[in-house]
């Protein structure tokens, strides 16, 4: 039945299983909420406790010493938020009549996905302090 070739397959929990070993090997600490896939994998990975995201990102920065601010920082400069392509950081002159006028004027440092089908520009604006913003709640509480 043609039907059948086109339903996605579902992976088996075997395959996850070692889908996180090979994380593990990687060098890369898995994560899982599943009671059932840390009894199978106990050692190798760690079992997120939290029951909201919130609680879940304060736990794994307290349990792995994560300074959440400054990695989030890091990241929001490394990766495009629409895309999550790599982002360039660029000179002013260069995105200078892409961006409002306001904004040229309001700041120094500006980054560009290097997807070509995406090629948005950011900057350290309200969204990005806003994000940041968030995070510190977050993690502080």
């Amino acid at each position: 039945d043609a039907s059948c070739a086109l339903r996605p397959t579902v992976p088996s929990r075997r395959e996850e299983e070692l889908k996180l070993l090979q994380l593990t090997e990687d060098g890369r600490i898995a994560l899982t909420a599943s009671s059932s896939t840390f009894a199978a994998l106990k050692g190798y990975v760690y079992q997120v406790r939290g029951t909201s995201v919130d609680e879940q990102l304060r736990e794994i920065c307290m349990v792995f010493k994560i300074d959440a601010q400054k990695r989030a920082q890091a990241g929001l400069d490394r990766r495009c938020g629409s895309c999550n392509g790599v982002l360039q950081s660029v000179p002013k002159d260069q995105v200078v009549d892409q961006i409002p006028a306001i904004t040229a004027s309001s700041y120094d440092e500006f980054f560009v996905c290097s997807t070509k089908a995406c090629a948005r520009i950011f900057w350290h604006g309200g969204t990005y302090k806003e994000g940041i913003r968030d995070l510190r709640r977050i993690v502080d509480d």
